[in-house]
């Protein structure tokens, strides 16, 4: 299986512990930012975003239109 990278975007540690634990038992190579700015701040190659829409922030938009580039 080929590795797959995964950008968590996500305020909670609990569940970034979590969620990261199982993603990287079945091979995902996870890279974690707690707040949108700061994913926005980052070179990044990552295949899949997963995102915590709840999270206060207004650059929700420009991150999907980054990543779509």
């Amino acid at each position: 299986m080929t590795s797959k990278n995964i950008l968590l975007i996500e305020d909670s540690s609990g569940h970034n512990q979590s969620c990261c634990k199982e993603l990287e038992e079945e091979g995902f190579t996870i890279s974690i930012q707690s707040s949108v700015e700061n994913a926005l701040k980052i070179e990044n190659k990552s295949e899949i975003i997963i995102l915590n829409l709840k999270l206060n922030s207004k650059g929700n938009k420009n991150l999907v239109e980054k990543f779509k580039e």
